[in-house]
């Protein structure tokens, strides 16, 4: 069975909200492979949301992050 990150995105405002710690450390391990920045903006959601500085990080971010899948 394949496991994936569970998010939610926010494209308008180039925001990534992980909804778990696992997620979020899967997510940020990938960004930080691929080299992309991000800044980590406190929501009353309770967990930070990841915002991008620009529409191409973005969409690189969320094409990247649709494909993590975990062999579990």
């Amino acid at each position: 069975m394949k496991v994936r990150p569970q998010y939610t995105v926010t494209p308008l405002n180039m925001e990534i909200w992980p909804l778990d710690k696992w997620s979020r450390r899967l997510i940020l391990e990938c960004l930080e492979k691929n080299l992309i920045r991000v800044d980590q903006v406190y929501t009353s959601m309770g967990e930070p949301a990841l915002k991008f500085k620009n529409n191409k990080d973005f969409e690189r971010a969320y094409t990247l992050i649709k494909d993590i899948e975990i062999e579990n």
